[in-house]
């Protein structure tokens, strides 16, 4: 969903390749020419974006408060079960709320690191809360 983090090499369509979709299906879906198909490509295995070395991890099964100024650099899922929900947001000491991401039917093929666009910097003293049945969030940090 859109506006739940910004994170680097996200694949998400844009609003214009949506509007495309969405006026071929609603014209019916007709089936283009077989020789305007692109060439098949070779399977590849999707990688998690590389972290910094420097990197710090902090897992959270459902709320840490920060004990110090900390700049967040990606997110990953840990057992989270297949079809499963996460949503997790910091809310640092002056009440403003960062929602870091929220994922719903999750995949285990999603089961990777989501690298931030920007790293987010949290004062000292921010609460993560994760929401999830089951499951937990590790959180990257410098």
């Amino acid at each position: 969903m859109k506006g739940i983090g910004e994170f680097a090499d996200d694949p998400s369509l844009s609003q214009l390749e949506i509007d495309i979709l969405v006026a071929w299906v609603e014209g019916g879906a007709p089936e283009g020419s077989a020789a305007d198909l692109p060439m098949q490509l070779p399977a590849f295995k999707t990688e998690s974006p590389a972290l910094p070395r420097y990197s710090k991890t902090l897992t959270v099964a459902d709320h840490a408060t920060l004990p110090h100024a900390t700049t967040l650099v990606a997110l990953r899922p840990k057992d989270l079960p297949e079809n499963g929900s996460l949503e997790a947001w910091a809310t640092r000491p002056d009440g403003s709320v960062e929602r870091l991401i929220w994922l719903t039917d999750f995949q285990k093929a999603w089961a990777h690191s989501f690298k931030l666009l920007n790293p987010l910097t949290l004062p000292a003293g921010s609460r993560i809360r994760v929401a999830a049945k089951s499951g937990s969030l590790t959180l990257y940090c410098r």
